[in-house]
């Protein structure tokens, strides 16, 4: 089931991209976040760590500038948001995962 969901964001993504080929032209920058570890979480998560390096490295093709991050704290989170606003204001396209 999980990897129909993928199938179908990544197929939806890859549709979408192909509509907007003139922005393609410009920066693209991405914000990608993968947390697994939640200090009030009973157990780590399985599956956000490995989702945002495999989202990260398709748009990474695509051409995208990616900031990527995995399990942050919340000072780590925000210094990655405000790299993301910095890179945003002069991108044509930005996306955040």
């Amino acid at each position: 089931m999980l990897r129909m969901r993928c199938l179908t964001f990544f197929l939806t993504a890859g549709v979408m991209l192909s509509f907007a080929a003139p922005i393609m032209a410009a920066e693209r920058v991405a914000l990608v976040i993968g947390n697994a570890a939640y200090h009030e979480a009973a157990a780590r998560l399985r599956n956000p760590v490995n989702d945002a390096s495999a989202v990260a490295a398709a748009l990474r093709r695509m051409g995208f500038a990616v900031i990527e991050g995995t399990d942050l704290d919340r000072d780590a989170f925000f210094d990655k948001i405000i790299a993301f606003g910095d890179a945003a204001r002069s991108a044509e396209l930005a996306l955040f995962f």
